[in-house]
């Protein structure tokens, strides 16, 4: 994880009422190709933007947000989604325009 990404997700852990919404790329953050575990730790959140990037894969322990109500992977490089995200079971918006993958589970 970039020293700017790492800073994001301990100011958002850090943060009092712990923020549903996590948006890299309001933050600027558009040179992302990979999803660390280390955004297990956020199963707060209901919302997470990952737009603009270079993504190619989402780790399968971003099923472990499972307050998660909108996944935004606009824009990026994906080839698959986890076999497992349909365990995300609040997931209402998966926004995956423009990236090219095949899917191997049940949720689309």
């Amino acid at each position: 994880m970039s020293s700017k990404v790492k800073k994001i997700v301990e100011e958002n852990l850090r943060a009092g009422a712990l923020s549903p919404t996590l948006s890299l790329s309001d933050k600027s953050i558009t040179s992302l190709t990979q999803i660390s575990s280390d955004f297990a730790r956020f199963s707060h959140l209901s919302e997470l933007v990952l737009a603009h990037n270079s993504i190619k894969q989402l780790t399968s322990s971003i099923t472990n947000l499972k307050q998660l109500k909108l996944l935004n992977c606009f824009n990026n490089e994906l080839v698959e989604l986890p076999g497992n995200l349909s365990e995300v079971r609040h997931i209402k918006v998966l926004q995956i325009s423009t990236d090219t993958f095949s899917c191997k589970n049940s949720l689309i």
